[in-house]
């Protein structure tokens, strides 16, 4: 009766002490903490083992985090109605399309029916049934959504929730979403190349009148893998060594080496979150979502926003711009053809023509910060290139280019 009370307020504590929303995923909590960790190493099953460099020992555990509930808008009337806009398409180009597509002469003719389509300039904006949606084979809403997401307009289309295939399973797992709810989704998948992609949104939410249930769905689609990297040091590490390939010469320098030197006193192995070791910049986004009310939340905090302000104090708003990135990266950057990649060193994914369509910053052997859209849905996160290449399939081999900061 004494002890009773105590093992109540015990349990109490430690349920209070579970992840909250918008930090590590409950299910995918890593056994390493956080912050800087000393003592013996545990040996994570889970984890793997980058291969020995002048980063140090790394290893890394894949873990999945959601956006914070106040960045979950689904309290709002959800319309059913869908609108596809094409930019400088003849009725026979959209025609041509649905035959590329190989819809039936059925759909076709819903498509084509003149009550739901409107000329806008050099726009024409097609109201779909979402029944016709529904219907479509996952090849055909490839097809006709690779076109789509070619025009900004159609937002869900250009920036599609990305699903690697064999993780798939993954992002749905401890979801409290109903069965239901998951097979109407996986139903509305297509493929691009080793990547399952969802643009319908729109029509699930429609579909779901729970509010419940809305923000669930908003919040696993959200749902990002990244990775939980750990730095090992032992008694016999060249800190030295370290310090050179995380900090420079610069002024990092000072900044890490009394750390990492700590570390190396005690008398068995310690461990560190890389996420320490980083730039300001990076630490503080480091697995989080644009803030809402951000400046630049939805329109310019994209890839290349990232990339360029990676080593900076105070992000430089100006590179917004697309022509501002290209001159910068022009101007202030040299393309690197071979040795170790370096800290910092910029990836950029460039399509047949020269078109970049993404890019992410280099960290350690094969891991990159990035954060993959532009959209407030995207979080900075930590992936293998490997892992962010999947995340932009393109039709012809993309060319990964490795750029270094001439300064």
């Amino acid at each position: 009766l004494v002890l009773a009370p105590w093992l109540l307020l015990l349990w109490v504590v430690h349920d209070l002490r579970k992840p909250a929303i918008g930090q590590i995923a409950p299910a995918a909590m890593p056994a390493a903490t956080a912050t800087p960790s000393a003592g013996k190493v545990p040996v994570d099953a889970d984890a793997f083992h980058v291969k020995p460099g002048p980063w140090g020992n790394l290893q890394y555990t894949r873990i999945l985090i959601e956006p914070p509930d106040e960045l979950v808008e689904s309290n709002q009337p959800v319309s059913p109605t869908v609108i596809w806009r094409f930019h400088d398409f003849t009725a026979a180009k959209l025609t041509a399309l649905w035959q590329e597509a190989g819809l039936s002469a059925e759909t076709i003719r819903a498509l084509e029916n003149p009550d739901n389509r409107v000329q806008a300039g050099k726009v024409i904006h097609i109201t779909v049934n979402p029944d016709v949606i529904v219907g479509l084979a996952p090849e055909a809403r490839a097809t006709i959504y690779g076109v789509l997401g070619s025009f900004p307009e159609n937002q869900l289309y250009a920036e599609p929730f990305r699903f690697l295939a064999e993780t798939v399973d993954e992002r749905f797992a401890d979801s409290d979403l109903h069965p239901e709810t998951i097979a109407m989704v996986k139903h509305l998948f297509y493929p691009r190349g080793s990547s399952l992609l969802f643009s319908d949104l729109q029509i699930v939410l429609s579909k779901l009148p729970a509010l419940a249930e809305r923000v669930e769905l908003i919040k696993t689609l959200a749902r990002k893998s990244t990775l939980l990297v750990k730095l090992r040091i032992d008694p016999d590490t060249d800190i030295d060594a370290l310090v050179a390939y995380w900090g420079g010469t610069g002024f990092r320098s000072k900044d890490i080496q009394p750390l990492l030197q700590s570390l190396r006193k005690k008398e068995t192995a310690s461990t560190i979150d890389i996420a320490h070791l980083l730039p300001p910049f990076a630490r503080a986004r480091l697995y989080t979502y644009p803030g809402k009310q951000e400046p630049g939340a939805s329109t310019y905090m994209d890839c290349f926003w990232t990339v360029l302000n990676f080593f900076k104090s105070k992000p430089d708003p100006s590179y917004e711009d697309i022509n501002v990135v290209s001159d910068a990266i022009a101007h202030n950057y040299r393309l690197i053809t071979t040795g170790t990649p370096a800290f910092g060193d910029i990836y950029l994914f460039v399509r047949p023509g020269g078109t970049i369509i993404h890019a992410c910053t280099n960290i350690a052997d094969n891991i990159v910060f990035t954060k993959n859209g532009g959209s407030p849905s995207a979080p900075w996160v930590l992936m293998t290139l490997a892992d962010v290449v999947a995340l932009y399939p393109s039709a012809a081999p993309l060319e990964i280019q490795r750029f270094r900061a001439k300064n």
